[in-house]
This record gives C-alpha cells, structure tokens and sequence, in this order.
C-alpha cells in the first residue's frame, strides 16, 4: 500500500479512472436528460450561421443575444457532423474531458498530485456539474477556455504561453459576455507576477485578437455591445439600440408563488448543495484566509489572492443577476459552473493553512456559519430527496376527500396564497432546522470526548473534518440522489427526437412555412428544410408589447400582431402543449385547422414536451 501510496504514476491512474467514470456517466445523462430553450437556440441558432442561411447580428434574423462564438463553435460542428443534439452533446463531452485534464494540471501546478486527484474527483462524482458539462450549452466551453488560460499564465514567464492564456481567455469572454472579470483578473496576475512589460504585450495581443473577431461581424454586432455601453457616453451607436419608449418586454422572468427573499434562499441553500466542494468548503477558506506571515514566502500567494478575488466577484455578480437583474432565481444554480471550478484549487492550497489557524481555536464563531449552511444545504435536499414523498402526500392528502385534516391542510394552502408543496417545504424548513441543530450539537458533545484521547488536530479542526465527511455524504453523488432533477427523463431522449421528427417530416415539405411555439427549440435541428420566424426561437425572452414591427424585427424581436400574422401566413402550425396560448388555439378553432399525426413526446417521462402540428386549411378564411 505504502508503495502504491508514493508512486508517482497512482495519481495518474486514479486521474484517468476519474475521467474515464465521467465520460461513461456524461454518456448516459446525454441520453437522458431533456434539452431545454438555451441548448436549442446555440446549437440551431449555430448551425444556421454555419451554413449561411443567416448572420449573426443581421437585420430581421435570430435574436443573437450573445458574444457571437456561443454560437459559432458549436454551429461549427452541427454543420460538418450533421444537425442533431448528438452531435452538440458530444461535443460538449469532449470539451469538459480537455477541461478536467487542465483542472488536473493546474491543480498539480499548485498542490500537488493527490490534491489534482481530489479536484478531479470532486467534479467526476458530482451529477448536477456533469449533467451542465453534458448539454450543448456555453457552460462547458467557459469553463475549458477558462482553466486553460488560467494554467497557461499562472507560473509561466514564457511570453507566447502569456499571450495564450489572454487569447483563451478573450475567447472566453466572446462565448460568454460575464467572463470580462477573468480577463482583468489575468492582466493583473501578470503584471503582479510578470511585469508590466510582458503584461502588456499579452494585453495586445488579446486586444487584437477581440479586434479581429470583431470586425468579422462589424458592424451589426454592435446591436450586442450598445445593450452594454452607456448611451450617454456612446450616443453614435443609437442606430443598434431599440428605442427604448418604443415597446416593452412582456418576459420579466419567473412568476414567484412565495416570498422572494425565501425563493432566494432557497436558491442559494440549492446551490450549496449542489456544488459543495467549490461553494461551501471554499467559504471557509476565504474565511480562514492566511495572513502575510503564514504565507512566508509561498510563491502561490499572488495567484491565490487574485483567483479568490475572482471567485468570490463572480459568486456575487451572478447571485446578483439572477435575483435582481435576470430575475430567474434557478439561473444562478448554472451560472456557478463557468467559473466554480476554481474554488477546488483554492481550497486545495489552502486547507493546510486553514488547519493551522483552527488549531488555535480562536475561531467559534465560524461554526455558527458552518451550521447555518450545512442546513441550508439540508434545505436544499428538498428538490431531488424529499419532494417525490411530498408530492405522495399531496396524492394521499387530496384523495380522502372530506377528511378534516386534507381539508384544512388544501384549504389552508389556498387561504396563504401558497401551492401545496410549497406550503409543505416551508414546514420542512423548520423541521430541518430543528434536526440539524440537534445531531450537530450532538456531534460537537461526541468529538469532544473522544478527542482528548486521540487528539491529534485540535477540537475544532476534528469537528472541522468530521463535519465535511458529513457534507461528502449530502452532497450530490451517485449514491445520494442524481444532482437535481431538472431536465431528468428516462433513458432515450435523443432518439425521442427522432422519432418526433420523423413524424412531423411525414407531413412537412421542403419550404413550408411553419409557425412555432415552444421552448423545445432543439426540435428544428431535425427540421433544416422548413421556412419558420426566426425571433420565436427565443419563445417569451424577446416578446415585446406593442412596438413597431420593422424595429422589433430588425433586432430579433417581435409581438403580438407579428406573431398573429406569422400564424395566418404559415402553412403548418407546431405548438408544445404546455406553451399554448389562448388566442391561438380559438384562431385553430374557429379556422378549420386540422390536427395531424399523433406525435412521439419529446422524452420518455411526464416532463418531455408534447407536440401538435396543425394544418391550415386549403381555403384561406381570413381576409
């Protein structure tokens, strides 16, 4: 054991276990997992720009609301391996692979090998990280350029390597506009670390590279950085800017049925729970920071200051756009994996300082935190443990009719303005409360015992380790739960698509016209040949009421009287039956539309989106 435990090549084999156990399960969650409105729009939205059916940015085509690389990597590879989420699901696959090996690397650089073997680990046991690493989305495409660009600066003196670490990072912040601050980060690491000559050169290089892009799509993507400038200062770009008195966003996020600040909470308690490595361990080791003395002469301090600087400004940034901004609560439990990565290797070196300052136990007051959290991830079991035996409750509780304690509990439920389960997870709330503060009370009176007898690390860092043993087993591994369950469907998603559109190729032409409704956009990925409205790809997120139609359809949007004219003109109507609207269902109604087919669900679960294709009829009813 002791030979195995030095020989170098045991972190390497235990590294490439890791990643050859996350490929296997990135596999099955490709093939498993629903696709969802932002999958459908990068990875279609991409292909159209790749064959060049549209550009991205041109007037009255698909709302490109994002740096234009979020769409050209991933179009790239739909045009030359055929459309289909395969195809930008494996891709994505085979970026999150590059993106562990550097993770692996970087690690390494700065802890050492186990710590590079737990870093790995840490991710290749976490579903909720592999399910968003797995999904044509820019989550995996950030997070590799990301913690390459990272590894290729930190440490090195080698100018071209300098210089790649920026170009990666300038590609990061074109996939996604919210990596600027790793840019900033990384300038100030080389001129902290390298100087301000090779600082700026790297900087102009990177500038020119931004430059470049740029002007391959100028000047049409100014219409993504006018939404970014202040216009008082960058008037003579008003040309790429809706006016903004000439209509109004109907989309303003999710409609909350509790409390927001609640909502909030429980958010950020799910978040926790879902990435407890880089989120919950990484808090205390801000917290337990080392000072200049206990760095001595470490040279890892300046890349650990910055890096801790970036994790904690991006950790506030998202919360903050998501809660206030965005307004869409559950983003935010996504936006933590483009750059959450980095709170592995933060942690990794400073676990061993954050040891030596507990022995001291001057710190108490920490613990009160550390339960705090802890039950908040508790509390953020909810979702994927504990609402399935709620929602049997629900069944039981509404199906003993008169029974007083079903009545009260519906009534009551009604009288708060509260969905039932909604009412039964604040009562959970409390009950975790009172549990967790118990068994770690409880916890604490054992350690204490038995400590002065084996006593090896002071009380409070044996409490310490104890209780991250107890965080392993509530975090969301294999064993306990799947991560969370959005998006969760039985095995054969991909070829439910499929057969989907089979069905609908069985009906549709070459050319025709098809009106679209829904947030399954992936579904027109198996639809190339068909003439749609490009702006309801976006579904609610670009609706505007009122507005003139030719500026709303120059930019990408559209409204009402657009949408009711795009459903008179088209030949063939596609709904998803959860995103129906009423005006549309009395206009195939009262206009002697006709359903065809009986379309395969989009997922072999209760949550897959179900289709319904409409025919228009010969006659043309309206005038």
């Amino acid at each position: 054991m002791k030979i195995l435990i030095k020989s170098p090549r045991t972190p390497i084999i235990l590294i490439i276990i890791a990643i050859i156990s996350y490929v296997f399960l990135a596999i099955n969650y490709a093939n498993s997992t629903l696709s969802y409105l932002d999958e459908g729009m990068y990875q279609f939205k991409g292909w159209l720009f790749a064959v060049g059916k549209y550009v991205p940015y041109q007037d009255f085509g698909p709302l490109t609301n994002h740096p234009p690389l979020a769409f050209i990597l991933p179009g790239f590879v739909q045009k030359h391996f055929g459309p289909s989420l395969e195809a930008g699901r494996f891709l994505s696959i085979i970026v999150s692979v590059t993106f562990l090996v550097g993770i692996a690397l970087f690690t390494k650089k700065l802890a050492g090998s186990w710590w590079a073997v737990a870093a790995v680990w840490s991710i290749a046991l976490n579903p909720h990280m592999i399910k968003s690493y797995t999904l044509g989305i820019t989550q995996p495409i950030v997070a590799c350029l990301s913690i390459w660009s990272i590894h290729l600066i930190v440490g090195n003196t080698k100018q071209w390597l300098l210089a790649l670490g920026i170009i990666l990072a300038i590609l990061a912040f074109l996939t996604r506009i919210n990596m600027a601050p790793l840019i900033i980060i990384l300038l100030l690491l080389m001129l902290w670390q390298n100087g301000w000559r090779r600082m700026l050169i790297s900087g102009a290089v990177g500038f020119l590279v931004f430059i470049v892009i740029n002007y391959y799509f100028w000047p049409d993507i100014l219409k993504l950085w006018a939404g970014w400038l202040p216009e008082s200062i960058t008037p003579q770009i008003n040309p790429f800017r809706l006016e903004a008195n000439s209509a109004i966003l109907v989309e303003t996020g999710q409609v909350l049925t509790v409390n927001p600040i609640i909502d909030r909470l429980y958010n950020i308690f799910l978040t926790l729970r879902l990435n407890p490595i880089t989120l919950f361990l990484v808090i205390f080791a801000l917290l337990l920071f080392p000072n200049r003395s206990q760095w001595g002469k470490d040279s890892r301090q300046k890349s650990i200051t910055l890096l801790s600087i970036y994790f904690v400004f991006m950790t506030i940034l998202h919360f903050a756009f998501a809660f206030y901004v965005g307004k869409c609560t559950s983003c935010v439990i996504l936006y933590q994996n483009y750059y959450g990565f980095i709170g592995v290797v933060v942690f990794s070196v400073i676990f061993p300082y954050m040891l030596e300052k507990l022995e001291a136990g001057k710190y108490i007051w920490l613990w009160l935190i550390f339960v705090f959290l802890l039950l908040g991830m508790v509390i953020g079991m909810y979702d994927d443990i504990f609402q399935p035996y709620i929602r049997g409750a629900k069944s039981y509780f509404s199906g003993i009719g008169t029974a007083g304690l079903g009545i009260f509990i519906l009534q009551a439920a009604e009288l708060l303005n509260l969905r039932y389960y909604q009412m039964l997870r604040i009562f959970f709330v409390f009950i975790s409360i009172f549990l967790g503060v118990l068994s770690i009370v409880g916890l604490r009176v054992i350690i204490k015992k038995f400590q002065k007898k084996y006593s090896v690390y002071s009380l409070n860092s044996w409490w310490f380790i104890t209780l991250s043993a107890i965080l392993f087993l509530l975090s969301p591994t294999i064993l306990f739960s799947g991560g969370n369950n959005y998006f969760a469907c039985e095995p054969g998603v991909l070829q439910q698509y499929r057969l989907a559109s089979k069905t609908l190729n069985h009906y549709l032409d070459e050319g025709d016209t098809l009106y679209w409704e829904g947030r399954s956009a992936a579904i027109f990925l198996y639809l190339p040949s068909l003439t749609f409205y490009p702006p309801q790809l976006n579904h609610i997120h670009n609706y505007y009421k009122g507005g003139n139609a030719n500026d709303l359809g120059r930019f990408g949007y559209y409204n009402k009287e657009m949408a009711v004219n795009w459903f008179r003109n088209s030949d063939f109507i596609l709904l998803e039956e959860e995103y129906i609207k009423k005006w549309e269902m009395e206009i195939i109604k009262n206009g002697g539309y006709k359903e065809l087919g009986d379309i395969p669900a989009l997922g072999g679960c209760p949550s897959a989106g179900k289709l319904h294709l409409y025919q228009k009829p010969a006659t043309d009813i309206f005038p």
